[in-house]
């Protein structure tokens, strides 16, 4: 598996990286066998990426995710997203880190790599 750097942040990713949204659906609906199993695959093939978000299954990614990494012994660049809702956009800051920590508290992580912005947290006209 080749890998790229992301900008001048020092974090070599996978040129493939493991999404954990709903399309597929695994990570969302499948057994925490088939989530490890999956997990741990894509890491011995030099996945090294993984993306999910809070709104993936209504934090089940998340929540499956974790497990699923610790059952691989497997600590890859994790990426997940915030969603920002209009009633935040008075402290923008605080509802991303509020959003931060229930992700680290789903994934049982101390850190994740990679933290975006899932939606515009604009009022729509």
């Amino acid at each position: 598996m080749r890998h790229r750097p992301l900008g001048n942040t020092g974090l070599q990713l996978s040129e493939v990286a493991f999404g954990c949204g709903d399309n597929a659906g695994l990570m969302i609906a499948g057994s925490a066998q088939e989530q490890a199993a999956a997990v741990a695959h894509a890491v011995g093939l030099g996945i090294t990426y993984f993306d999910t978000a809070a709104g993936y299954g209504t934090t089940q990614s998340e929540t499956n995710l974790g497990p699923a990494l610790k059952a691989a012994k497997a600590h890859p660049i994790i990426c997940t997203k915030v969603e920002v809702t209009p009633e935040q956009t008075g402290d923008v800051a605080q509802a991303v880190i509020d959003s931060v920590e229930a992700s680290l508290k789903r994934l049982q992580l101390e850190m994740v790599d990679i933290v975006e912005i899932h939606n515009s947290p604009v009022h729509q006209r």
